[in-house]
């Protein structure tokens, strides 16, 4: 046994020797990777750990645009219509000339006015010249009915004077009143003229023009159904209205936070909208509120009427 041992030994040997020999590489043994036993040990020593991701998902709340500002333009004065100076689809400014009614007569009547007013300041100072000698007749006589020698005035002659001031006196006043109702009136038919120039109050588009020259222009509420001369709109901005959105998103709607808005006629583009009013006040029936979302429109791309969504992320 220890003969076939040694036998063993000597072989191993020279066989080594013979393969170092001719150069031949000798063959390793494959190393095991020790893996530690707890799973931190696995982490780099600047790994660090991450919060848990929050899930979200969007939901999406349908509305319709509208303008930003629209005003039905009616006259604030009646009259006939002399001249307009607009046309739909002109774009106005804030304080532009859009039409004219008849004021001859109501020019007129304020110079008529303007010249009772004279009138009556004129018997306002003849009153007071006259209240005047009456308060000086008045304390004369008084003088002469209280002397020291006696009366020399009977006291029925001191009455008359004292009428004959206080007569004086309330005229001067009731001139004094009917000069201020005077001054109010001219300054009330000043501004029934001056409506007789009918100006836009906003700047936008004419988007409607409801009456010609030669028409009456009626007072709001007097007239037929169409009191309006013209309607215009500011679409600079348009406004997406009508969205009832769940009660239960009120705590993430902040006003002045933007919202992606998508229109159904432009379904490629995302629009950045404004959050601007979030209703106060929450529908029972339905469990929702209303909310209106702003949108920039400088190139009136977006027109009232169309409809869209807004996307608001929901956090679970």
């Amino acid at each position: 046994m220890t003969g076939k041992l040694a036998s063993l030994i000597v072989a191993a040997s020279l066989a080594a020797f013979v393969v170092g020999g001719l150069g031949l590489p000798l063959l390793k043994m494959p190393t095991c990777k020790r893996i530690p036993l707890f799973p931190s040990a696995l982490a780099s020593p600047d790994s660090t750990l991450t919060e848990p991701q929050v899930a979200q998902t969007q939901l999406s709340f349908r509305g319709d645009l509208e303008p930003y500002a629209e005003v039905q333009l009616s006259s604030k004065t009646e009259g006939q219509i002399v001249s307009i100076n607009v046309k739909k689809g002109d774009v106005v400014k804030k304080g532009d000339f859009i039409a004219q009614l008849d004021y001859e007569a109501k020019q007129v009547r304020h110079e008529l006015l303007l010249a009772q007013a004279k009138s009556t300041e004129y018997e306002l100072e003849v009153a007071k010249v006259a209240c005047e000698k009456a308060l000086v007749d008045l304390r004369r006589y008084r003088r002469l009915h209280r002397s020291e020698e006696g009366a020399i005035i009977p006291a029925e002659e001191l009455e008359r004077y004292e009428f004959v001031f206080k007569t004086a006196d309330l005229t001067c006043k009731l001139r004094e009143a009917q000069l201020e109702l005077r001054k109010l009136q001219v300054a009330e038919q000043g501004i029934v003229v001056e409506y007789t120039k009918v100006v836009a109050p906003i700047s936008g588009i004419i988007a409607e023009s409801y009456l010609e020259e030669g028409e009456m222009a009626l007072i709001y509420g007097r007239g037929p159904e169409k009191p309006a001369i013209v309607k215009i709109v500011n679409i600079d901005k348009v406004i997406l209205r009508s969205m009832m959105v769940e009660a239960r998103l009120i705590p993430q709607l902040k006003e002045g936070q933007h919202l992606p808005v998508r229109v159904d006629l432009f379904p490629d583009q995302t629009h950045k909208g404004t959050l601007v009013f979030v209703s106060p006040v929450v529908n029972g029936a339905t469990n929702t509120v209303t909310i209106e979302v702003e949108l920039d429109n400088a190139d009136h791309h977006l027109r009232p009427g169309m409809q869209g969504e807004v996307l608001i992320e929901v956090k679970k």
